[in-house]
């Protein structure tokens, strides 16, 4: 009887087809999406701007401004509240961390303490209420201390706010609609496609923008000589150079919301750049109030800075405010821009930028293409070689799993990065071992004299508890990576885990419907046993445990010289991890010197500057430290070295990382290993026993070693990717490891009384076909990766290339010697002993 129903069977067929179909727009050019109907083009695969080119920056609200609002809602609570209770205060001055509170009535501190600690708490303040010190005969003083603000407990409203002001700011600014996303931490996130100016990006993000025009106020002399500032006056200072300061009423004569309307156009008179603001008639009074009070000055005022001052009464014409002369007209037409959008609810802070042109994009997807198609070429013959018809059936389900990968980042949302086709490497890794564990299944089933129907039904099901418990595994180690990581290791993170779910579709459904669909149409299932030619590994039996003591030795050493390597010499960290910057550059004209580079940057003052050549002779890669001094001082080193080098060079990838924002990526991607290894470890624990736990730490711990052994003496940039490379050889290595433990507790059932090298050397000959056959579909495909994948790829399946080598090697050598180390027998035997 068939394993699936006709209507099962239709809604497999049903899902492929929609998989293909959703996918199929990313292939298209946009001539080649406009035929298609609109229910497959709403929702296209987008890239990340490691892959398509384009601008992502991460801002987070100023610390300075929401201190000084906690600071003013403290003041505002900590006033309502002792008034509330009747309790008179002398004094509430502010001090270098917080506020001090002076009673006039000593005895009632406790009874104001405990009210202004429940009014925070109730607030949510962080604010420390430090026991009072009384001097005698002094009105006690009690200290309110004001904690360090906490981004991720920033309002949702607020960041919703920014958001929505940013939109406007690029709309205004003819930038596009950018998008925007919020995070847990209170950080948004905004992806800009195509070539944008760096520095007018940056613009975007520095300037609150709120605009203001303020009377110039006369000043007069003190007896002393000094100058007497007017009631209700402040002293601002221009943008020039040289500072001028200019004396200004604080109540504004017009402010952002009596603005209407802004536009730069060119005055017809003198063909100046002019800027005109539209006002609303309440200002226009204003305005004539103030001349007719004798007010002959104003200034335009930007974020507390004076950008120009005019004559008021030549500035006012009918109902609008104008200001020319001696401006730039896109200076003009961006502060046009600003004053349409209106300023942003709060002042921000850059914390990531990455920039990547378009060039430079379009470079890595096509190599990046070119890559997965010879792969998949490659990996498709490998599997035909090996097995035939079931290969050929092996290889349709790859490409329906990837497409339904594709087809569901693009439903989702989820854009394709660098890391997310370390994903998708994966998930090849993963189908085409679950295909092969079973196949290999299906022909043990066929070799213990099962006929070919009942070996299928075996097969798939004794294969699909193996999969199905790596699966698990890995899909807490992705949810974990998914909650702790940001940016693109994220998108590497849920790459994976679709392609858990996708595999397991394709692998244990689609691919046995088109087993059982050739054996209806054939009637028989002998040419699928004719194309197994994986019969050459029956004939190996080696003595892997015979050595396991030399080996084992040799392979803890070069961990430790690894971890040893890494400790003495470092691993050369990225910006992602450092902060700092990252420019890669590209010669207009001939070659690049980098020479003449460092000659150039030398003096700047910007600390070690490394240069070397990247992407060929033309190219070269600039790497900035940290500048340590903040957020600010990152975005002005880079305006230093544009200002050096963009004369003779084109900027086709710039990462600037605040040094916040690279300790919590360290901090992030350490503790999602570890919390991955924490999962690993329980899991096998309870489904295993404790001996498979610790072997499997272990075997993961010593191929980390070895890459991390990798790093440091090559001198690779550790970065972002690298992680992801190095997570997907975690996954790999568990997966190789689970499927040989899951024949090792088997063969422990079914032979107590083996001695347990035997039983292990037994148990890893018998998976050996399918160690070799994945492992060498898996490097195929990294080695295509690597070879035409591109110079921002490269590195990235070096690692994967050296990782998956010693993963595989480590199953054997490291994961099976560890299970005799601690003492693996089986639970009959186990009882026996105690017995006796």
């Amino acid at each position: 009887m068939p394993f699936l129903s006709w209507w099962k069977s239709a809604l497999i067929l049903l899902v492929v087809i929609a998989g293909f179909l959703f996918a199929l727009p990313a292939f298209l050019s946009p001539s080649g999406r406009a035929g298609l109907p609109a229910i497959l083009t709403e929702r296209p695969l987008t890239l990340g701007i490691d892959l398509e080119g384009g601008n992502r920056v991460v801002v987070k609200v100023d610390d300075s401004a929401v201190i000084d609002r906690t600071r003013r809602t403290v003041i505002d609570l900590t006033a309502k509240t002792l008034d509330d209770a009747g309790i008179a205060y002398a004094d509430l001055a502010e001090s270098n961390d917080g506020l001090l509170l002076t009673l006039e009535d000593p005895a009632r501190m406790g009874e104001a303490s405990e009210r202004l600690r429940k009014a925070f708490d109730a607030a949510a303040l962080p604010v420390t209420l430090t026991p009072p010190q009384t001097a005698t005969g002094d009105p006690a003083v009690l200290t309110l201390a004001i904690g360090a603000p906490d981004a991720s407990k920033t309002s949702r409203a607020l960041l919703d706010d920014i958001a929505a002001a940013l939109k406007r700011r690029f709309a205004e600014a003819g930038l596009g609609i950018p998008e925007i996303a919020i995070g847990r931490r209170g950080e948004v996130t905004v992806h800009l496609s195509g070539e944008t100016d760096p520095e007018r990006l940056r613009l975007m993000f520095d300037q609150v923008g709120a605009l203001s025009i303020r009377a110039v106020l006369p000043v007069s002399q003190n007896a002393d000589g000094t100058q007497a500032a007017p009631a209700g006056s402040e002293q601002l200072f221009s943008l020039d150079e040289t500072p001028v300061a200019y004396r200004v009423a604080a109540e504004p004569l017009a402010a952002e919301a009596d603005i209407t309307d802004a536009r730069a156009v060119l005055d017809p008179a003198n063909n100046e750049p002019t800027l005109i603001l539209s006002l609303s008639p309440a200002a226009i009074k204003r305005f004539a109030d103030a001349a007719a009070a004798g007010t002959q000055r104003a200034v335009l005022v930007l974020d507390n800075g004076v950008i120009a001052a005019v004559d008021l009464p030549q500035a006012i014409k009918a109902d609008a405010f104008t200001l020319s002369g001696g401006f730039a007209f896109e200076g003009v037409d961006n502060l046009a821009a600003l004053a349409r959008a209106g300023p942003l609810p709060s002042p921000l802070t850059i914390i990531e930028q990455r920039t990547v042109a378009p060039g430079l994009g379009a470079d890595s997807m096509d190599a990046g293409l070119l890559s997965a198609i010879f792969a998949i070429i490659a990996v498709a013959l490998f599997m035909i070689g090996f097995f035939g018809v079931l290969g050929a059936i092996a290889s349709v389900a790859l490409i329906a799993n990837l497409a339904l990968v594709l087809s569901l980042l693009a439903l989702l949302g989820i854009p394709l990065t660098l890391p997310g086709i370390a994903g998708l490497v994966l998930t090849v890794g993963m189908s085409v071992d679950a295909n092969v564990l079973i196949y290999e299944r299906l022909r043990d089933e066929m070799k213990a004299g099962a006929t070919f129907a009942e070996s299928v039904r075996r097969g798939f099901g004794r294969a699909f508890r193996t999969v199905r418990d790596a699966a698990i595994v890995m899909l807490a180690a992705g949810l974990i990576v998914l909650e702790l990581m940001t940016g693109a290791v994220r998108g590497f993170a849920a790459t994976m885990i679709i392609g858990l779910f996708t595999t397991l579709f394709s692998a244990f459904l689609f691919s046995r419907w088109l087993v059982e669909l050739w054996v209806a149409v054939n009637g028989t299932g002998r040419e699928l046993r004719a194309g197994l030619r994986t019969r050459v590994f029956d004939r190996i039996h080696l003595h892997f445990m015979s050595l396991r003591r030399q080996v084992f030795g040799t392979l803890a050493v070069l961990a430790f010289a690894s971890f040893a390597a890494a400790s003495i010499y470092g691993i050369n960290l990225g910006a992602d991890f450092r902060g700092g910057s990252i420019i890669e550059l590209r010669a207009k004209k001939g070659n690049a010197d980098l020479e003449d580079i460092r000659d150039r940057l030398a003096g700047l003052n910007l600390g070690a500057i490394d240069v070397r050549e990247s992407g060929g002779a033309t190219g070269a890669r600039v790497r900035i430290p940290s500048q340590q001094a903040g957020p600010e001082a990152e975005q002005s080193s880079l305006i230093l070295v544009r200002g050096e080098l963009e004369d003779a060079y084109d900027f086709r990838r710039i990462d600037v990382i605040a040094p916040s924002a690279s300790l919590d990526t360290a901090r992030a991607a350490t503790l999602g290993i570890v919390a991955s290894l924490a999962a690993l470890l329980a899991f096998i624990w309870v489904r295993y026993r404790w001996q498979f736990a610790a072997g499997a730490l272990i075997a993961t711990l010593h191929d980390i070693a070895l890459i991390l052994g990798l790093f440091a003496l090559t001198g690779m940039e550790f970065g972002i990717g690298s992680v992801a490379a190095l997570l997907t050889v975690v996954g790999y290595s568990l997966n190789d490891t689970m499927v040989v433990y899951d024949r090792i507790r088997e063969n422990l059932k079914r032979f107590p009384k083996m001695p347990l090298p035997v039983l292990i050397d037994a148990s890893i000959n018998q998976t050996l076909s399918r160690t070799v056959l994945t492992s060498a579909t898996t490097l195929i495909a990294l080695a295509a990766l690597f070879l035409f994948g591109g110079e921002v790829i490269r590195t990235f399946a070096l690692t994967m290339l050296f990782g998956i080598a010693v993963a595989t090697f480590s199953s054997i050598y490291v994961a099976g010697p560890a299970l005799i180390f601690f003492g693996l027998r089986s639970k009959d035997s186990a009882t026996e002993t105690r017995k006796a």
